[in-house]
């Protein structure tokens, strides 16, 4: 996840926008790599990619408990489960 600094400049912000920036350039370089891959969706325990939705759902169970600070959140098919 980035944040709008990962489009624009914003002034004083120059580590924080560079690594938004960065985000977002893997992100994009990856899923040209992997676009015709079919191995990705096998190398998953749920033996599918993601979608938008399951990234929403995370978000949303964030955004209801705002007591949960400092963890991370997973939401990757279990592929970091091991």
């Amino acid at each position: 996840m980035s944040s709008m600094t990962g489009l624009i400049g914003v002034p004083y912000a120059a580590p924080y926008s560079s690594t938004k920036h960065a985000v977002i350039g893997l992100t994009k370089s990856t899923a040209l790599e992997y676009a015709t891959e079919e191995q990705a969706a096998a190398m998953h325990p749920l033996k599918r990619l993601g979608k938008c939705v399951d990234v929403a759902k995370a978000v949303n169970f964030l955004l209801e408990n705002d007591f949960i600070t400092g963890g991370a959140i997973c939401a990757d098919g279990g592929i970091t489960a091991p």
